[in-house]
Order: structure tokens, then sequence, then C-alpha cells
């Protein structure tokens, strides 16, 4: 599990956040398979998901402790979700940083 510090703090339900705690491992081909039907019911169809930021966020969303939603992930500032989504890509990849 590792945390990612925010730029700024969010509201998490009725709790404002300073960090999220992130966990990779935790994840299962369900996930995956969960990811890529969200993103496809927006209309994304990535050539290469690894690549692809909308499928990155999702996958993202559902590593987040507590589990959140993809509209949450969107949300974040720009520096936050950039963060996040290349944590995933990195994963994904397996690019230790």
């Amino acid at each position: 599990m590792k945390k990612i510090l925010l730029s700024k703090p969010v509201k998490l339900g009725d709790t404002e956040v300073k960090e999220l705690e992130i966990d990779l491992n935790s994840l299962t081909g369900i996930d995956v398979i969960e990811a890529e039907n969200e993103i496809r019911a927006i209309g994304k169809v990535p050539l290469v998901h690894e690549m692809d930021k909308a499928y990155l966020a999702a996958i993202a969303a559902r590593a987040i402790k507590p589990k959140q939603t993809l509209d949450f992930l969107l949300k974040l500032p720009l520096k936050d979700f950039t963060v996040i989504t290349a944590q995933v890509q990195n994963f994904l990849l397996d690019i230790e940083v």
C-alpha cells in the first residue's frame, strides 16, 4: 500500500483528506474487466490501455482505500490526478520510481 500526499485537501464524504492510500497489489482480473467496461460506457475505447488516462483512473479508483469512483478521481486537481495515474501506469508497466 502506498500513500499519496495530495496538493490540497479534498472532501471524501464528510471528511477532508490530505492523502490517499492506493493498493494496486490488491486488484484482480475482475477489477480490470470492470474498469474496461466503465470506460467503454463513457465512450472511451483506448488503443493501449496502459497509456490511457481514463483507464488508469478507473483502475486507480478501485485501488484507493476505501474504493472511490472514477468521477472522484476526475475531479481531483490536475497535479494529483497525474501523480495517481502515473503510479498506476508504472505499476502496470512494472516501472519502479
